[in-house]
């Protein structure tokens, strides 16, 4: 029995190993690429034994090994950039070159040296690495840093650029599409997930353009080690041994004249308020602490940080109730046509349903409502008091729709030793966004409780991550990376318990302002949102190994990741419900049977509003919290 299962575990670890030789390799959430190539001489035979080392240009960072028995060489797991290559045999030409490494890909390089003398160098200043790589069926696109900074594009916004650069890829750039299916793009940077698992957007607030050296975005083929058909792996920049930065402000404004004439409007002299300022900064250098440490070739940092205004506003125009109205005046309540409405008291109804109409139209002051005062209170005062609200618009305002967004990352790159590299790096995003009401003309009320939403959204991203070569022949790669958002819906009015203080019913003791609709004239009082709150987080351990022998290449290693997802679902009037429709002031139609109508051009929403009578309410409960996790343990051969 023993021997049988040694038999069989063995039979186990061949297939695993066969397999291993097989796959594309694992290495590319970080953007690292890979340099390998073959030493032959003029004759085609492979040389074992050559020195080899790469050295990248910008940091002056140097990776050295040894071509093995059959002349194979790697650097599996090596920054993205510029590079020159050098490798040497006694009693062979030197062989010199210059190539670019982009994110995720393998650069093969293979070097033919003749017979010579070490002193006699072969220099190849062209780029000597293919440009077809053959090594991966992955199918990618890859956006530089040189793109990045001539392509048009407005927002500087990066996702914008994942459609518009790569086929395969459409849709909106929060949701893309990868070959049409939905929800099938995961965007990482440096490994981290930048992802709402509730919505499926990418995180609120995406890195600044300068932060990115480089994406690459995978459509087809791609590393079972990637979890969605389609896969954006965002490069950041690090620092090199030159000072680079930059500062850059771009600013539209109204007040310019530039660019506005289409938003003009009929009514007004002026077009609507507009105000939209994007800037930002970066810098990258050795790190130098005087007198204390100097980082040149050995740590670098790099520190970005990036912001967008926009304020803008657009005309609108809305029927608010008149200041007589305010005050219980309602004699000048006429339609179009001239007709004018009869109001009854409510509280003369008799057994046979008659009613004494108030005089002239006109209520007294102590049958107005707590209420109506509180909502008269916080609504705006209309800017033409000659029209009547139920002919005309009579209030003309700019509705506000205002976006704050600002994000900054930094990195620290430290070479620890000839065999261990390591990098940190920290990205942080806010974006806040503020509008009225986008389902009616209501202007948000004056305590900005009603009629305004507001969607704040906050988004974190953070990594590490550690290569250590152990011998020309086994290397490895330690990474750790967190992503984290928390993405609200709310109304400003969210904060207080407004059915309690307005006097209206809360059978579940919620926050929020009421819904109070068909007033009777243009004004309607709402939650702009239902509120809403998703917050995910998701973290990851990954520990690769790779192992040359020969001309095969064995990766194995380890995954760890959780994901936790904590949800409020749409709490939709969960706060009450209320609408009006001027049946208390109006008089009963006997003939209406079963209908229970009113004689036509009797009662108003208006005045049932100014006495506090409301027609009908409802509320709904809707569960609170859920949350669901998900845990993944992988290892792979």
């Amino acid at each position: 029995m023993k021997q049988w299962y040694i038999f069989l575990m063995r039979g186990v670890w061949v297939v695993l190993i066969i397999v291993s030789a097989l796959l594309s390799p694992a290495y590319g959430q970080t953007g690292f690429g890979k340099i390998q190539g073959t030493v032959t001489d003029a004759s085609g035979a492979v040389v074992p034994g050559a020195s080899v080392s790469v050295t990248h240009i910008l940091t002056a960072r140097e990776y050295r090994t040894t071509a093995n028995e059959v002349g194979f060489y790697v650097f599996p797991s090596v920054q993205n950039g510029p590079y020159t290559i050098k490798i040497e045999s006694p009693g062979l030409e030197t062989f010199r070159g210059e190539f670019q490494l982009p994110s995720g890909e393998t650069a093969v390089v293979d070097a033919q040296l003749k017979v010579g003398t070490t002193t006699t160098e072969v220099a190849v200043r062209a780029d000597v690495a293919p440009l077809v790589v053959t090594t991966a069926p992955t199918l990618a696109a890859i956006t530089d840093r040189a793109r990045l900074d001539q392509l048009p594009i407005s927002g500087r916004m990066f996702q914008s650029l994942v459609a518009q650069t790569t086929p395969g890829i459409d849709g909106a750039s929060q949701v893309p599409r990868v070959w049409g299916l939905r929800w099938g793009v995961e965007f990482l940077q440096d490994g981290a997930v930048m992802a709402n698992r509730d919505t499926g957007e990418i995180a609120g607030r995406p890195p600044g353009m300068d932060t990115i050296e480089e994406f690459r975005v995978e459509t087809n083929a791609s590393s079972a080690k990637m979890n969605r058909p389609g896969t954006v792996i965002v490069t950041t920049r690090a620092g090199s041994n030159q000072f680079h930065g930059s500062l850059f402000e771009i600013a539209r404004n109204n007040n310019l004249g530039f660019g506005v004439a289409r938003r003009r409007e009929d009514r007004w002299t002026r077009p609507p308020h507009l105000v939209r300022n994007e800037f930002g900064a970066s810098a990258g250098a050795p790190v130098y602490l005087p007198k204390i440490y100097n980082g040149k070739n050995r740590t670098f940092f790099f520190t970005a940080y990036e912001a967008f205004r926009s304020l803008t506003a657009t005309t609108k125009e809305a029927a608010l109730p008149t200041m007589e109205m305010r005050q219980g005046d309602f004699s000048g309540l006429r339609n179009a046509a001239g007709r004018a409405y009869t109001l009854y008291d409510p509280w003369s109804t008799t057994a046979t349903w008659s009613r004494t109409p108030y005089p002239n139209n006109r209520i007294p002051s102590t049958r107005q409502s707590p209420l109506s005062k509180y909502l008269y209170s916080v609504t705006p005062v209309p800017t033409d008091l000659q029209v009547n609200p139920l002919v005309a618009n009579n209030y003309w305002y700019q509705a506000p729709n205002n976006r704050l967004e600002w994000t900054t990352t930094s990195r620290v790159d430290h070479r620890i030793s000839d065999k261990d590299q390591l990098f940190v790096r920290y990205t942080h995003g806010v974006r806040d966004t503020y509008a009225q009401s986008g389902n009616n003309n209501s202007p948000t009320t004056l305590d900005m409780a009603a009629n305004g939403t507001f969607r704040p959204i906050r988004n974190d991203t953070a990594v590490v991550s550690w290569t250590r070569t152990f011998s020309p022949t086994m290397f490895s790669e330690t990474l750790f990376t967190i992503g984290v958002e928390d993405l609200n819906f709310v109304n400003v009015g969210d904060n207080k318990k407004y059915a309690d203080i307005l006097g209206l019913p809360n059978p579940f003791n919620e926050y929020g302002f009421p819904n109070i609709t068909s007033t009777g004239v243009g004004m309607e009082y709402i939650t702009a949102n239902n509120r809403r709150n998703s917050i995910v987080h998701i973290y990851n351990v990954d520990q690769n190994f790779t192992k040359i022998h020969g001309r095969h290449e064995f990766q194995f290693g380890g995954r760890f990741r959780y994901e936790w997802l904590n949800v409020l679902p749409d709490q939709q009037q969960v706060q009450g419900a209320h609408s009006l429709n001027g049946h208390f002031t109006a008089l009963y139609d006997p003939a209406s049977g079963s209908t229970y109508s009113s004689v036509p051009f009797t009662g108003h929403a208006s005045a049932d509003l100014y006495l506090g009578l409301i027609n009908s309410y409802s509320a709904q409960f809707v569960r609170k919290w859920y949350r669901m996790n998900a845990r993944e343990h992988a290892l792979y051969f």
